[in-house]
């Protein structure tokens, strides 16, 4: 608790503090929605990062650019409650299959597979 998370988001698909159910959306590397993308109930997801360049780069790494014309926010919160979060260390990442792809392909179907394995056998998380 405490930590801060840095955020980019559009405000034409929710606030700053409202997370997605619409998806999996071709652009964005961890949905773990179900295809077709549509409405996912349950299966809401809120990117954030533990720094700016970690947000950034996700957010515009693609462009190889920051994007003024992409009308993306930034915002930073403060953790108030605490997180369960999925270890992808070592043994855990690769009981998954997992390997340092998963942070640079741009195959993002296959992350996106991965997402849902993931969400699947961490139904509580």
């Amino acid at each position: 608790m405490g930590d801060k998370l840095v955020r980019f988001y559009d405000p034409a698909r929710g606030e700053w503090d409202q997370q997605r159910n619409h998806g999996p959306l071709p652009e964005l590397r961890f949905d773990h929605h179900l295809p077709p993308i549509g409405e996912s109930t349950g299966r809401s997801v809120w990117y954030g990062a533990t720094s700016l360049v970690g947000a950034v780069a996700e957010a515009f790494g693609n462009r190889g650019r920051l994007d003024k014309t992409a009308r993306r926010r930034v915002c930073v919160v403060r953790v108030r409650s605490p997180l369960v979060l999925i270890d992808l260390v070592g043994v855990g990442a690769r009981s998954f299959g997992l390997d340092q792809r998963i942070g640079t392909v741009l195959e993002y179907t296959v992350c996106q597979e991965w997402a849902r394995a993931l969400y699947e056998r961490y139904p509580s998380a």
